[in-house]
């Protein structure tokens, strides 16, 4: 099958009437089959490129359009694009993996035609003006001969969302959505659709997967059926957010992100991290191969400038072990070390900061993560607390006609609160050293250590 590791990451995408301030909300956890899987994240700027220019991606060489848009992406630290990100226009596109019935050797291998992923999100935020222009992109490259390695991306901007999932290496179906929410994997499109391969159900029966003269289901027919990996955390998403429909926020989706079947005794695990995505049914939504999750809230309100009308929250590593950082497209930069994702540089990068404290969490998870939390929590609430006087500071110098300097007040909150969770990351490490040592000081009692005995029964 294809798209086997286990299976895709987690995607959602909440549509105005299902928010409480009448926002789009986007979020997904990115999980990874290689737990050094580094992340970074930077803005790509765009421009105007001269006629017969050139752009080069991981595989195929693609001739540049005249325009490209400035986008903030979620990279990967091996890849010429990324999975995750929003453009200038307030465009968002996400994508994930679904378990399709294709094999991977049925599929072309012609680099001169294969666009990765990651490359195709980042093409559409180069070129997209609106989610429905995104999702034309996606199907130009597919009716052109072109195979695209996945099989969902989600194009939403703020009046609709496309999702549109493919069957490499030249197939899709696209459904516009306007209201309620919706969560993948697994494939989420069954019997109707608004654009589309022609022979999209003559293919299913010359593959065999259908048979003429039933209702045909697009997911029955190509996916495989029912998924035991992203079928029940699809259904935790869900009923997790249905809990609150009509008033999602923001705050809401960090708990979902962080969730690990908490109270559902079908499938929780504790400690949760011990089941990874090779664990059927029991695959959270939060596990040790998230290597990041991001959120992104675009609003209507034309009184806030175009810059601002995004609101994003970025975490490195496992979001119940790590912090939501805000972000604005109007920020002019992100802080060095996350503009950096090399593997085994621990030092050098965020990812590798954050990556590192939840490997000590995971430790001892029962005694770390209540520690953790706590911190975090403090620092996400400083954040949310300082966002409205931040945000009217901003408006107040755009409505001056003064950009720059509206730009600089956004790109002060974003990059300190950046910065402060770093320097809180690698002291919560310390932190967690030290108590491992004292821990280790204490199962081994002697005169030397005598305090250590004490402070343990004090515990």
């Amino acid at each position: 099958m294809f798209k086997r590791f286990e299976d895709g990451c987690t995607v959602g995408v909440i549509m105005p009437d299902a928010t409480e301030d009448g926002s789009v909300i986007v979020f997904k956890n990115t999980d990874a089959s290689n737990p050094n899987s580094a992340k970074y994240w930077h803005f790509n700027e765009g421009g105007k490129h001269p006629s017969g220019s050139i752009v080069q991606t991981s595989y195929a060489k693609l001739k540049q359009v005249p325009v490209t848009y400035r986008h903030l992406i979620e990279g990967y630290y091996d890849r010429w694009g990324g999975s995750f990100g929003v453009n200038e226009n307030n465009v968002v596109v996400t994508t994930d993996g679904a378990p399709i019935k294709v094999k991977r050797d049925e599929v072309p291998r012609d680099p001169s035609k294969a666009i990765g992923v990651s490359d195709m999100g980042r093409l559409i935020l180069e070129r997209a003006k609106t989610a429905k222009e995104g999702m034309e992109i996606l199907a130009d490259f597919y009716e052109s001969g072109y195979s695209v390695y996945m099989t969902c991306f989600e194009i939403t901007d703020e009046k609709e969302s496309w999702l549109v999932e493919t069957i490499p290496p030249h197939h899709f179906v696209a459904k516009r959505i306007t209201s309620g929410f919706y969560v993948s994997p697994p494939l989420q499109i069954t019997d109707k659709w608004d654009v589309g391969s022609p022979d999209i159900i003559d293919y299913a029966i010359e593959k065999g997967w259908f048979k003429p003269g039933a209702e045909f289901n697009f997911a029955k027919a190509y996916g495989e059926w029912p998924s035991p990996y992203a079928q029940p955390r699809h259904d935790r998403a869900m009923a997790l957010l249905a809990k609150k429909g009509g008033e999602i926020t923001v705050r809401d989706i960090m708990s979902v992100t962080r969730d690990h079947y908490e109270g559902d005794i079908r499938h929780y695990v504790y400690p949760p991290h011990t089941l990874s995505f090779f664990d059927a049914p029991n695959r959270p939504l939060c596990l040790d191969r998230s290597t990041n999750s991001m959120i992104v809230k675009i609003r209507k309100n034309k009184k806030i400038p175009k810059e601002m009308r995004a609101q994003i929250w970025f975490c490195m590593a496992s979001p119940c072990c790590s912090v939501y950082t805000p972000y604005y497209m109007g920020v002019r930069d992100v802080p060095q070390p996350y503009k950096k994702g090399e593997s085994y540089q621990p030092k050098a990068t965020a990812w590798w900061v954050f990556e590192s404290l939840r490997r000590k969490v995971d430790e001892n998870y029962r005694l770390f993560h209540p520690y953790v939390r706590g911190v975090w929590s403090g620092m996400k609430e400083m954040a949310f607390s300082a966002a409205p006087k931040v945000e009217k500071l901003a408006v107040d110098a755009y409505s001056r006609g003064d950009k720059k300097g509206a730009r600089n007040i956004l790109t002060s909150y974003s990059n300190i609160m950046c910065e402060a969770a770093i320097e809180q990351a690698s002291s919560l490490s310390g932190c967690l050293d030290k108590m491992t040592q004292l821990k280790t000081e204490v199962s081994s009692p002697s005169r030397k250590n005598f305090r250590a005995v004490q402070l343990q029964d004090r515990i």
